[in-house]
């Protein structure tokens, strides 16, 4: 294998070594009558967190009832053993994929964003330097009313604001080898959203065609396998972003 740096006008797209199409394959298929819904995963699944961080995602084993999640989770910091208010925004059924598998949880983005009101008077929901605890409750009913199997605590510090957009061209794609079904990975240097992975990649082909292909998120999100349902065919393949 080769490893190359992706270059090239981006535009809403990145010309590298591999063009990738990215189908998520992440999540197990729902739990059966008898199986206790669990909590799979929390994103970003790293332990340092910007104090602009803008969304957390909790995924789920199967469906979960959407009504009033934030009554479920708390954030608390972890030197004054205080529950922080007003950190989230809170809507009052959440923000769920269409299986209501996983659920989007958004900071006040009033607070994240400087110069507004919230922001001023109230400061980030979190605070660089800073250690914090997500508690999730055991007593979140799935679609079918039951309670989850245990809860679930997800414990990170704060860091510095991250204000750097992510910038294509720093990424790293690593090649296989054709006439194999071995991954294209694709490095980014920093944590990317989780679930926006599952849609932002895709691979065309040597003969412009669209590659199917599965993608496992790597540790901490900072890189992303693809792999394709055949084998490589030798040839220039294009990755679009």
């Amino acid at each position: 294998m080769t490893r190359t740096h992706a270059t090239g006008s981006l535009r809403g797209r990145l010309v590298g070594c591999l063009a990738v199409a990215l189908t998520c394959a992440c999540g197990a298929p729902p739990g059966s009558e008898t199986e206790a819904t669990r909590i799979e995963a929390v994103y970003p699944s790293g332990d340092r967190l910007p104090a602009n961080q803008l969304k957390l995602y909790v995924e789920f084993s199967a469906p979960m009832t959407t009504r009033a999640p934030y009554d479920y989770l708390r954030l608390v910091d972890e030197s004054s053993g205080e529950r922080q208010q007003a950190v989230f925004h809170a809507l009052r059924d959440g923000l769920w994929d269409p299986e209501g598998r996983r659920l989007t949880v958004i900071f006040d983005p009033g607070r994240i964003k400087r110069g507004l009101a919230n922001h001023e008077a109230l400061g980030q929901p979190l605070e660089a330097g800073r250690a914090y605890r997500l508690e999730l409750s055991s007593e979140w009913p799935d679609a079918r009313g039951r309670p989850i199997g245990s809860s679930h605590i997800k414990r990170f510090t704060a860091v510095a604001a991250d204000r750097r957009q992510p910038t294509a061209r720093e990424w790293s794609v690593i090649a296989p080898d054709p006439t194999t079904r071995t991954p294209v990975l694709v490095e980014f240097g920093e944590p990317l959203d989780a679930a926006v992975l599952a849609w932002a990649l895709s691979v065309f082909g040597p003969d412009g065609e669209r590659v199917p292909v599965a993608t496992r998120v790597g540790e901490r999100e900072e890189s992303c396998e693809l792999w394709p349902e055949r084998p490589w065919r030798s040839g220039r393949y294009r990755l679009e972003v």
